[in-house]
């Protein structure tokens, strides 16, 4: 039998135990009773919807990424398909179980326990060759002489694994004290689940008819007890249940219905189970409308909602897993030269939002652009262009120095002197480029002048927009000390995406010395520079007018501020340099 099948077969050795069911879930999971009175183990556990919604979803999430070994080369890389990790990782992780499902079951043991562990089967020369998941109740990390371990026994004692190496053992786990063993998530939400388990119990009793009596049926005479009985139990017959919700009683002999209304506690169960999905969403570090509860999410905030998910949900464990495949699949060689990385594709994750993306890319290559192509198709994990098509920057017509005119030489560099003895075979002047001097410096002054068209444009809208909301915010003098406070909040991240094209372009004409820091920094002045200029024109006009006039004031006010901040805008964008030197043109 090979070990995949022991360790396997191991688990399906429960139903021979002598044990009763409860018992033996019990002793294999660990469970214990929470405060509500339900136990919670690893199988209770699971028929909680939103716990299993939020394992299973995190899970599957992580597992559909594909995850390869590279090989680095240069400022790129290449997936390695012969090394001996790639198939484990990306095909199949042992003999009986494909990486899909592999991924699955680490992430999953990870995300309920707080530790996923694999056995790393290596072949004769170190390599791995095959990963089989063991069941984290019966793992014991220890340290034993300075030195890290794992032992392994099942929970029937068919199989015992003692003091394995650390090499040996691909340990993904959650957050940790020690550094050795992940906090048990099981564990710590004890209680969390335990009252949903019984808000859910309590509910199906109340909808089954059974926990409390829900009517009394008054009779004007004796029956006796063998009577009550026979009268409740066809009363039972006929109206207990959700099958026969609302069928028509008929009452004999003078009896009376004295239905009990609905108790506040009964009422504040649906609450009580909307409360309890937020909550197992905070335990996740999930949106909760990923769990299904969508009372709080609006379609303006789903976006960023999602990318949150990802970022804060979803990629610590795509680091956990890739550090710890680096560190137990490769090479000491390979790690220590940096030769090799494994990565999942994170790019397969975020297709939702794949019009942010683009949009953003959009603007990164177009105009004044600070990406190349290659540098967009590396972020998408895709290849560089062939024969370096990808590695130039993508600079409109209207903004390029033409070429010299045909059969012209292009200016020699420097200050050497242009060849004229006609040495080359040609006429004298072959050699003598026919662009007039001070071309390219013509060419960036007319580039220069475009960028101040634009520059000017874009300000000016910017200003407009800005004043437009004092303008409506002078309409309630009540409200206005607060809606000119938030003027930043509300459109600045819409005055950084509208200048930051032609903040871009500016610099790459005009800067002596280009940065992406440069290009942020100046960013982020101009918008502090507009946003000062409206906000202190309006508190003037807000601290000296009378009420009666405010309105009349404010417009007045922002007519002037407009111009003042778009100007200074302007001014900023299309300064030669930071320090106000211009350079010379570049060649």
């Amino acid at each position: 039998m090979s070990l995949v099948a022991s360790l396997f077969r191991s688990t399906e050795r429960r139903a021979a135990q002598s044990l009763s069911e409860e018992q033996l879930i019990k002793l294999l999971s660990g469970g214990s009773a929470s405060s509500s009175g339900v136990t919670v183990n690893r199988s209770t556990v699971m028929t909680h919807a939103a716990v299993w919604r939020a394992i299973s979803g995190m899970a599957f999430d992580i597992a559909k990424m594909p995850v390869k070994v590279y090989r680095t080369e240069g400022a790129g890389k290449e997936p390695d398909r012969t090394h001996p990790a790639y198939g484990l990782l990306r095909h199949r992780a042992n003999a009986e179980m494909k990486s899909f499902d592999f991924k699955v079951v680490i992430v999953g043991h990870a995300l309920l326990k707080g530790n996923g562990y694999a056995y790393i089967v290596r072949g004769s020369g170190g390599a791995a060759e095959e990963l089989i998941p063991l069941d984290p109740d019966y793992v014991t990390p220890e340290r034993i002489g300075g030195r890290l371990v794992y032992s392994y026994t099942s929970h029937d004692k068919r199989i015992a694994l003692r003091r394995i190496d650390a090499s040996s053992i691909f340990h993904v786990k959650g957050l940790s004290y020690d550094g050795l063993v992940g906090y048990s998530p099981l564990q710590l939400m004890k209680e969390s689940v335990g009252v949903g388990l019984a808000a859910r119990k309590y509910i199906s009793k109340f909808f089954g008819n059974g926990a409390r009596p829900s009517a009394v049926l008054e009779h004007p005479g004796k029956i006796g007890t063998e009577g009550q009985e026979r009268l409740r139990k066809s009363w039972n017959e006929m109206h207990q249940g959700l099958e026969n919700v609302h069928k028509v009683a008929i009452l004999e002999e003078g009896m009376k219905l004295n239905p009990f209304s609905m108790s506040m506690v009964d009422a504040q169960m649906m609450e009580l189970r909307k409360f309890d999905v937020r909550e197992i969403a905070n335990w996740f570090g999930i949106p909760p409308h990923f769990l299904g509860d969508d009372t709080r999410t609006s379609h303006n905030s789903l976006e960023q909602e999602s990318q949150s998910y990802l970022d804060r949900g979803l990629d610590p464990w795509l680091t956990a897993f890739e550090e710890e495949a680096e560190d137990k699949l490769l090479t000491e060689r390979e790690r220590l030269d940096d030769t090799h990385t494994i990565e999942f594709n994170r790019a397969a994750a975020v297709r939702s939002n794949i019009d942010a993306r683009a949009n953003y890319y959009q603007k990164a290559l177009a105009g004044g652009p600070w990406m190349t192509p290659d540098e967009v198709r590396r972020l998408e994990n895709m290849n560089d262009l062939e024969d370096g098509a990808g590695s130039q920057y993508i600079v409109p017509l209207n903004l390029r120095t033409p070429d010299p005119a045909p059969g012209t030489a292009p200016a020699p560099a420097g200050d050497a002197p242009a060849d004229t003895s006609g040495g080359g075979g040609g006429p004298p002047d072959a050699g003598r480029s026919a662009t007039p001097p001070g071309a390219a410096r013509l060419d960036v002054e007319a580039a220069s002048a475009q960028v101040v068209k634009v520059a000017q444009d874009v300000a000016g809208r910017m200003a407009r927009r800005l004043g437009q909301h004092i303008r409506r915010a002078a309409k309630n003098p009540a409200t206005f000390g607060a809606a000119l406070e938030s003027i930043e909040r509300d459109h600045g991240h819409v005055v950084r995406d509208a200048i930051e094209p032609v903040v871009g372009l500016s610099l790459r004409l005009n800067a002596a010395a280009w940065s992406d820091d440069a290009a942020l920094a100046l960013r982020e002045r101009v918008v502090s520079e507009m946003v000062r200029a409206i906000h202190a024109a309006a508190d003037d006009a807000y601290t000296n007018s009378p009420r009666s006039a405010f309105a009349a004031a404010i417009e007045t006010a922002m007519d002037g501020a407009e111009r003042d901040a778009a100007a200074a805008a302007v001014s900023m964008i299309t300064k030669r340099t930071p320090d106000g030197d211009t350079p010379e043109p570049k060649q």
